[in-house]
């Protein structure tokens, strides 16, 4: 664990991402902090993912400098007035926030499209004003021209051209990083539209915190 104190990144009311095994980010907001223990709300996401005493969770806390990446165990969930899930933290990991711009979790079915070869399954797992990250199990080329297709709902599609600037891999398959290169107005404003109920989502949560208290 780095030399960091949890109650110096982590505060009551901050805005936290939970993962448990493959599933996808979840937000929640920090209720309180004991020790080495961070409890949330034991929200109906968690019920759902079946979520366990003793299951591994990754979380993450975001400040325009700093990203913290914490590893840890699902410590006790407490059924009482309030159900709140504890997590113990055992591992946390620092780095640099390069984002250029406020970045949301959301899993979209998408696909992708590298100059006459056939489209490719993906998933879009995050989005941002300047860009999306999806998962696929294809292997893409590195600073690769690409066209994107992002299939929100049954009636609308987000589509534009980009460039692949980041590519890693994962235990869920190659994780790209895909800058907007070509983004026409229409599909722009289907994006801030999605951007807003995101952002609205999150702010939600904090809303709901602070009537409770």
């Amino acid at each position: 664990m780095e030399n960091v104190d949890i109650k110096d990144i982590v505060f009551p009311g901050a805005l936290i991402r939970t993962k448990f095994d493959k599933t996808e980010w979840i937000s929640n907001v920090v209720n309180t902090i004991l020790g080495s223990c961070i409890q949330v709300e034991l929200s109906q996401n968690y019920v759902n993912k079946l979520v366990m005493v003793g299951d591994a969770v990754k979380c993450k806390i975001s400040t325009p400098q700093t990203e913290y990446v914490l590893d840890g165990i699902v410590d006790n969930i407490t059924i009482e007035d309030s159900n709140i899930l504890s997590i113990r933290i055992e591992n946390i990991s620092k780095f640099d926030n390069t984002r250029q711009n406020d970045r949301y979790d959301a899993y979209i079915i998408s696909k992708i499209t590298i100059n006459r070869d056939p489209a490719v399954f993906s998933v879009v797992t995050s989005l941002s004003t300047s860009g999306i990250s999806v998962v696929s199990k294809s292997e893409l080329p590195n600073n690769s021209d690409a066209f994107v297709e992002v299939f929100v709902d049954s009636g609308n599609t987000i589509r534009f051209y980009g460039n692949v600037v980041r590519k890693t891999f994962t235990e869920n398959g190659y994780e790209y990083g895909i800058k907007f290169k070509q983004l026409d107005q229409q599909n722009d404003d289907m994006l801030h539209s999605i951007l807003k109920d995101l952002k609205s989502k999150e702010d939600n949560l904090l809303k709901k915190f602070v009537s409770q208290k």
